[in-house]
């Protein structure tokens, strides 16, 4: 339950985080075009049964190695663990510029919002209690 709670704000915090984007990187280019090479693209109810059995695996893996620091969101593992877990290598970039675009959401200024700070630390901690 905690990780169903924890996997939905992380996405919600995704969501809101890309919204007020009014131009596109070059890195938010390559990110759309890896993000389109995933599974993670294709509605629930089309996915295959492996498809569904790789999500899940792809979410407790990341489940088991994030982490917060001072309000910002990390993975404590690279690229290499990624590829010992048979996770294709192009999931660590799409993670890791999720994570980034998730912590510059979380620590900017949000004007319209006086009164609220988002605490990854508290969500995550929340979410990790067995």
């Amino acid at each position: 339950m905690n990780r169903l709670i924890f996997s939905a704000s992380l996405i919600t915090l995704l969501i809101t985080s890309c919204k007020d984007n009014t131009y596109k990187t070059l890195d938010a280019v390559k990110y759309e075009k890896l993000l389109q090479q995933t599974v993670l693209v294709i509605p629930d109810s089309l996915l295959t049964e492996d498809q569904r059995q790789f999500i899940k695996e792809l979410e407790n893996f990341i489940y088991d190695n994030a982490y917060v620091k001072d309000n910002l969101l990390l993975l404590s593992v690279g690229r290499d663990a990624f590829k010992s877990a048979c996770i294709p290598e192009y999931y660590y970039d799409i993670i890791l510029y999720q994570f980034n675009e998730v912590n510059d959401f979380v620590n900017k200024p949000h004007p319209e919002y006086p009164d609220y700070s988002f605490n990854l630390d508290s969500l995550f901690k929340k979410s990790k209690v067995k």
